[in-house]
């Protein structure tokens, strides 16, 4: 028997991972100072790629996701090398964003260039407000210390090149705008066959076996799980995907289908494991309600990088490492560390 598999909407390429049918849980990232501002401004912007969705128009190329104008890697490194030079001729930037991607490009632009004026400007009250709260408290602590001015609680009713328009009428103005706002998932493609499995935001709504009908999976930022509610992590995408190739293996055979997340976690709630980076030598990481800033973020980050790739290569020291933290991560999630919210 063969087995046909698509990869339905197009996936960011920011964490490569290789499922397996066990327990895992993927850490943390960056952290950060709440109280001190050191002047480590050294590093060029790293790279971050937002989830893959369908980005509202500007009349910009954007530097993290490719058009259709831009099928080759030379057209990106041409994109890129223009968002550099826009920046480099800029005296001020506006950050529209206030989740984690913006809030890391915000930072990384106070610590690569503290000289401009960086403002940036969030729907929310709070930074990063699908997190604790204590991650937005040291994330506005950090910006506000290196002079970035936060506009919080406002709505975009405008973008353009050269700034945008809030919802009460202010404008705000800048030489460079960046948007790294929410987006709907590119799911348009699938209306034809799917249409009542699309909620009214264009997710996939999924069931307890992440599947769309019953030979039809699909998994990452796309889908709508209502049971579990996760953030759309980097970790959330590799538990889906170790579920649906076990899955997979199992409809095969024809045995019973595990059910998400319970199947993978031993839990009825994943692990909650992210990192915020505030330039090179800062950030905020967190494990469910624990949330540690200071030097230990970025060299947290370091490592689980490094190790992800060398499982990623299937070299024996990513992979013990990998097999040891995903199976004790999802321990503590069920035990002494439960996610926000359980007892």
């Amino acid at each position: 028997m063969s087995h046909r598999i698509d990869l339905l909407p197009p996936t960011c390429p920011a964490h490569f991972a290789r499922p397996r049918a066990r327990p895992l849980a993927r850490p943390l990232a960056r952290p950060l100072s709440p109280t001190t501002c050191p002047d480590h401004f050294a590093r060029p912007l790293s790279r971050r790629f937002p989830p893959t969705r369908h980005t509202p128009p500007i009349p910009l190329r954007s530097p993290w996701k490719p058009t259709a104008n831009e099928p080759k890697l030379s057209d990106r490194r041409s994109t890129w090398s223009s968002a550099a030079a826009a920046l480099e001729r800029a005296s001020s930037v506006i950050v529209v964003g206030g989740g984690p991607v913006g809030v890391e490009l915000a930072a990384e632009i106070a610590a690569a260039r503290p000289h401009l004026d960086i403002t940036l400007v969030s729907r929310s009250k709070r930074l990063c407000s699908a997190m604790p709260p204590q991650v937005h408290e040291r994330c506005e602590a950090w910006l506000e210390c290196r002079g970035v001015r936060l506009v919080l609680g406002a709505d975009v009713r405008e973008l353009s090149e050269s700034g945008c328009t809030l919802a009460d009428g202010t404008q705000l103005d800048a030489d460079v705008l960046y948007q790294c706002m929410g987006f709907r998932p590119a799911t348009g493609a699938l209306r034809t066959h799917f249409r009542e499995r699309l909620d009214q935001s264009g997710a996939l709504v999924v069931n307890e076996f992440l599947q769309l009908k019953p030979h039809v999976y699909a998994m990452g930022d796309a889908i709508v799980h209502r049971a579990s509610n996760e953030l759309k992590l980097a970790h959330t995408a590799e538990l889906n995907a170790a579920l649906v190739v076990e899955n997979v293996r199992r409809q095969h055979r024809g045995d019973p289908l595990l059910t998400y997340p319970d199947g993978i976690v031993g839990s009825d709630r994943s692990p909650r494991v992210f990192c915020v980076s505030l330039g090179p030598h800062h950030g905020v990481v967190a494990f469910n309600g624990l949330v540690v800033g200071g030097v230990i973020a970025p060299i947290t980050k370091w490592l689980i990088e490094w190790t992800k790739v060398a499982a990623c290569a299937e070299r024996p020291v990513g992979v013990l490492f990998w097999r040891f933290g995903d199976w004790f991560s999802c321990l503590l999630s069920r035990t002494v560390l439960r996610p926000v919210g359980e007892h």
